[in-house]
Order: C-alpha cells, then structure tokens, then sequence
C-alpha cells in the first residue's frame, strides 16, 4: 500500500467570493476560488509573478467585514484563455482576522 503525504497544513474550503489584490495601488478586482487559514487562491487576468508579495482585502459570508493580509504568491497556472489561478500564502494578517478566518474554515472546510 502506498500512503500520499498531503503537503497542505489547512483544509480549503471552496469559496466564489470578490476579492481585491494591490502589488502597487490601486486595487485590482478578481475572484476568489478557495481559502484557508495559511492563503488563498484566486483567478485574474492579470496574474503577479511568483515571488511578488502583495496585499490581499477579501471577505467571507456571514462574517463581520472584509480582512486584509500581506501574501506571497507561490504559484500560478492557466486556468482559462486569458485568466490564470493564483495561489498565495499568507505571510501576515491580524490575530483577530485570523481567527476569524480560522473559525469560518472550521466551520465550512473539505480538507
């Protein structure tokens, strides 16, 4: 039998929702695809190079308000003609943000 380790730390949870991205003012709109407490994935036609930190402002629903986090993007890969995903991982947020987020994730995660 052969046992695949998962290389993810937290369960994601699927999520269409807007969201807001800045590698330099102003924001750039796109959208959401999925969320955990240690990042996010989003699609956009103008996706940021790997490596680029940048300002991430989203919310979820039922929750109190939108939260923003520093991210790095660690990946990207075409997702549709002229759209890419890309994956970001959280590098700071606020404790009470994350808590936030954390809960939401608990309480709506897939693994």
């Amino acid at each position: 039998m052969i046992i695949q380790a998962t290389r993810r730390q937290h369960p994601r949870v699927s999520l269409r929702q807007p969201i807001e991205f800045a590698v330099t003012t102003p924001f750039e709109g796109a959208v959401m695809k999925t969320i955990s407490p240690g990042g996010l994935c989003f699609a956009t036609s103008t996706p940021p190079v790997v490596g680029t930190r940048l300002l991430v402002r989203f919310s979820v629903p039922s929750d109190v308000g939108p939260m923003n986090a520093v991210g790095v993007v660690v990946w990207t890969r075409p997702f549709r003609p002229q759209k890419a995903e890309v994956g970001v991982r959280f590098i700071g947020m606020r404790e009470d943000n994350h808590a936030r987020l954390q809960k939401y994730c608990a309480e709506h995660g897939t693994a």
